[in-house]
């Protein structure tokens, strides 16, 4: 009888011995602590979350468009660029007035308005590739990088000699160099003039009819002298300072980019997670990922994954310094779902684009693996052996 139940134990003392290299989902928290205490060189910086955490993570934000370009209004005398309409309009004193529509000496000047004895309104003039426009009686005027006021001082002496007492009034009736040209994800992209009074950002959107994209996959890109910025939409509506003054030649491009992290380990639902509103903080990310499978999941072992600027890592170990990377320093937070306040902390830890949230496998796992491989193969084994007692007898 005992020769029956040896192979039995044989093969259970076995599984017991290799119990410790049976597979697992990821590193338990043991396995991250060992490999983060005892490299030589780190390859990650391990972070507890805490309200230290939180403070510096949330103090933490990218440049944004009022860092980079400022808020400054453009002059509200804008000076004249290439293929602007200009609107002239010309007073004389006196019966024999040049262009006036009382039988003055040049009234039958073809397209000139009269709207009274003694000025004339002459047809909007563009302002052609050298930057000048044609004013009878004054000949070629170059007016590029001009603002009216220096135009029509010009006009005006020019005309000296010729009109009598001639006044003069320029105005820019078509701003084809200032305008804000606007593409991407809005309703109709166009070409905007800035008037006197400018733009900001949010007016030009809506002059197009607004974007045409969820709002938490909106980002706005604007396009400066050569420097380029691309911030959320979402950071606009929020922050006023964000909704800067456009400029004459800025370029805005809305795009879409849809915003997802991943989730692996002992949750309910392991794949690349959408999100579906403008912010998700750690705990909705758990929700949406199904939440820790209990008993499989360890509550110590919650961790998300990103890379965060030197300067940022810097100030959450205090200890030394970070080592600097140009994609930034891979950062593992840990926070510990067992305790209470956790959940509320964890509400403060906001998830961003393409983070990673690994949940590890508790202890107790293992040996539920263990029970279930003991039982997969113990099973034929005592079968065979209650079958040969069987024969036997």
């Amino acid at each position: 009888m005992l020769k029956k139940k040896l192979p039995v134990m044989t093969v259970m003392a076995l599984v017991i011995a290799g119990c410790a290299n049976l597979p697992s989902q990821g590193p338990r928290v043991a396995d991250i602590q060992q490999e983060y205490q005892s490299a030589k060189e780190r390859k990650f910086e391990l972070v507890e979350v805490n309200e230290k955490t939180i403070t510096v993570l949330k103090r933490q934000s990218s440049e944004g468009l009022y860092a980079r370009f400022g808020d400054y209004r453009p002059s509200p005398s804008p000076t004249i660029g290439i293929g602007d309409g200009l609107a002239i309009t010309i007073w004389e004193t006196g019966q024999n007035s040049m262009f006036g529509g009382g039988g003055g000496k040049f009234s039958g000047i073809e397209g000139l308005k009269s709207p009274g004895n003694n000025d004339s309104s002459l047809p909007i003039l563009t302002v052609n590739r050298e930057g000048r426009i044609t004013v009878p009686y004054v000949g070629q005027v170059s007016v590029v990088d001009r603002t009216p006021f220096e135009v029509q001082s010009v006009i005006q002496e020019g005309l000296a000699g010729k009109s009598v007492e001639p006044q003069v009034l320029v105005t820019i009736a078509r701003r084809a160099s200032s305008a804000v040209t606007i593409v991407g994800e809005v309703v109709s992209g166009a070409r905007i003039p800035l008037d006197e009074y400018s733009y900001r950002l949010l007016d030009v959107i809506a002059t197009t009819g607004g974007i045409k994209v969820p709002l938490h996959e909106a980002y706005v890109q604007i396009t400066r002298s050569g420097n380029t910025e691309v911030v959320p939409f979402k950071d606009i509506l929020e922050n006023p300072m964000e909704n800067i003054q456009m400029h004459p030649g800025d370029v805005v491009a809305v795009l879409r980019r849809p915003q997802t992290y991943t989730v692996f380990g002992a949750t309910g639902r392991n794949s690349q997670i959408t999100f579906d509103t403008p912010k998700l903080n750690l705990l909705e990310a758990l929700a949406k990922s199904g939440g820790l499978l209990d008993p499989l999941a360890d509550p110590k072992g919650v961790y998300l994954l990103r890379h965060e600027p030197v300067e940022v890592v810097n100030e959450l170990v205090d200890d030394r310094q970070a080592p600097s990377r140009q994609d930034g320093v891979p950062v593992i937070y840990q926070i510990d779902m067992s305790k209470a306040g956790s959940y509320f902390t964890a509400q403060s830890l906001e998830v961003e684009n393409r983070d990673v949230l690994y949940v590890s496998s508790a202890s107790a796992t293992e040996l539920q693996k263990f029970l279930l491989l003991v039982g997969l193969i113990s099973q034929p084994i005592i079968t065979g052996a209650t079958v040969t007692s069987v024969a036997d007898n």
